[in-house]
């Protein structure tokens, strides 16, 4: 028995490597722009000052820029760092300013 909790405890728990909390968003809508590309429509599932995670029906490829608009406004340069199914995690190349973040969230309450 004790030889379980020991290896138990050894067990590392998962460790968050984000820059800035996350705030939830379910129902916004992001536009999301390939270089010389179509936009295309997405929800917006979370957002921070350095990226986001958008649902789509085409996701991009780990690795691809992006140009996203967030709530009307001026497209935001990202690249894509993951994808999941029609998920896909953007970090902005420059962190957006914390009043569009609020600006976003505000709406949605």
């Amino acid at each position: 028995m004790a030889s379980k909790a020991v290896h138990m405890a050894d067990e590392a728990a998962p460790v968050e490597r984000r820059a800035a909390r996350r705030v939830p968003t379910p129902i916004s809508c992001v536009s999301i722009h390939r270089v010389m590309g179509e936009p295309r429509e997405a929800i917006l599932r979370d957002l921070s000052i350095y990226g986001c995670r958008i649902e789509g029906d085409r996701p991009r490829k780990p690795g691809a820029s992006v140009q996203l608009s967030l709530d009307g406004s001026d497209p935001v340069a990202a690249r894509v760092v993951w994808r999941d199914g029609a998920m896909m995690g953007c970090r902005f190349d420059t962190p957006i300013d914390r009043s569009l973040l609020r600006a976003i969230v505000l709406k949605l309450v």
